[in-house]
């Protein structure tokens, strides 16, 4: 832990007061090229076989339990009828629904090979360890069925789930631009240490979509920042097939980093600036969604993920889901149904998912844009008969990260 501790000072050092005003919206943090680093070319790599199918999916404490442990359910009511809270914070925010682009399809073939990351049959005890130790209640349910649960839970919001079919659709634009994110937390970081996972998505060139709790802890300001990203698009029992792609730059909103560490939040969602990969970017390689703001609700989405309850978060997997309400205890959020878990945080939650067909009249094909972005998992019932899910609702926080992160280099956006 020591070097992890090396990193994150000297990544303070690099950053200064620059870009850190009060006035902005979010937080960075820069990390030093490994080149850059003193002793670095003898320096072991951090991640191993054994250390990636050991993470476990990062469990945040929940600002609301019951006694015995799970969320309490307050009475929902539809996202359809806003309250006067939630309409003043959309007015500071950027109420107007913007698509920001839609998705793009991967413009390259991977010039690199893929990589084994570790054998999932050799593994298997230290995988079902790892699926299992942030989740008890939900590790007996591992089973081997392509579709899972009831249409809906105990929150009668509806949902269908399924892995993919085939398997192998990971493959393919526009599931190839999902995938798990590995990352390291410390002590320092005032979270439990460990090495975690979460879900991304590839939303530009350069650009990672995750939740704001799988980059900083919401704790210890500029210290809460976690390390040694890496993110695996496509990825599949131990298996990498697009490449290994590593975090030059984080950014988490200001809102969560002052958040306390607790979910629901206002603005759980954050950014990463990928390194390139044998001279190629990761959105040319495996292709990037879009995303808009302010358009959770009302809105029909698939959501995407590695949660460890399904198939111990070794393969992705998918919901469809259009029943939505939102919550007194969870402003500038939105649930809908879902029987995710812990391992898919920060997976997307996306608009017109897949390939449109061509109409045969007059009429359009969908509504909006497609291939878009409008929310990414933040967190999950404890309780799995309740089947809901939430997102912070995007709003211009996301669009100043991005702008950010645009200026920083050029071919980022």
């Amino acid at each position: 832990m020591k070097f992890g501790v090396f990193l994150l000072v000297l990544g303070l050092l690099l950053l200064g007061a620059e870009g850190q005003s009060s006035q902005r919206t979010f937080v960075r943090m820069v990390f030093p090229a490994a080149a850059a680093l003193p002793g670095a070319p003898n320096a072991p790599p951090y991640w191993t076989a054994e250390r990636m199918a050991n993470s476990r999916p990062r469990v945040v404490n929940m600002s609301r339990v019951n006694s015995a442990g799970s969320f309490s359910m307050p009475k929902g009511r539809s996202s359809s009828s806003s309250s006067a809270s939630s309409s003043s914070e959309r007015a500071s925010m950027g109420a107007a629904s913007a698509v920001q682009n839609d998705g793009v399809p991967p413009s390259a073939k991977f010039a690199s090979l893929p990589v084994s990351l570790y054998n999932a049959t050799r593994l298997a005890s230290n995988i079902a360890a790892a699926a299992a130790a942030s989740i008890p209640a939900m590790a007996a349910n591992t089973d081997e069925g392509r579709t899972a649960e009831n249409a809906a839970g105990t929150s009668n919001a509806y949902f269908s789930s399924s892995r993919l079919v085939p398997l192998s659709a990971d493959l393919y634009y526009p599931y190839s631009a999902v995938g798990k994110l590995f990352f390291v937390v410390d002590d320092l970081t005032g979270a439990d240490p460990g090495d975690y996972v979460c879900s991304a998505s590839v939303i530009g060139p350069r650009l990672v979509l995750t939740a704001g709790h799988c980059v900083h802890s919401g704790l210890k300001s500029m210290l809460g920042f976690f390390r040694e990203f890496r993110f695996v698009p496509s990825f599949r029992n131990g298996q990498a097939p697009f490449g290994v792609w590593t975090a030059q730059r984080v950014y988490a909103t200001r809102t969560w980093v002052v958040g306390g560490g607790l979910i629901p939040n206002q603005a759980d969602y954050a950014l990463l600036v990928m390194d390139d990969l044998g001279g190629q970017n990761i959105g040319s390689v495996v292709g990037q969604l879009g995303y808009s703001i302010q358009s959770l609700a009302p809105n029909h989405v698939h959501m995407l993920g590695y949660p460890c309850r399904l198939d111990q978060c070794q393969r992705l997997q998918t919901v469809s889901t259009g029943s939505f309400f939102t919550v007194d205890f969870a402003p500038n959020c939105i649930l809908y149904g879902s029987n995710f878990g812990p391992g898919a945080s920060g997976g997307p939650w996306v608009q017109n998912f897949g390939e449109p067909g061509v109409s045969t009249d007059d009429l359009p094909v969908s509504r909006g844009g497609v291939n878009v972005v409008v929310g990414v998992t933040s967190f999950v019932f404890v309780d799995i008969g309740v089947f809901a899910a939430g997102s912070s609702i995007l709003d211009s926080r996301l669009t100043d990260m991005v702008a950010d992160a645009c200026s920083a280099s050029a071919g980022n956006c």
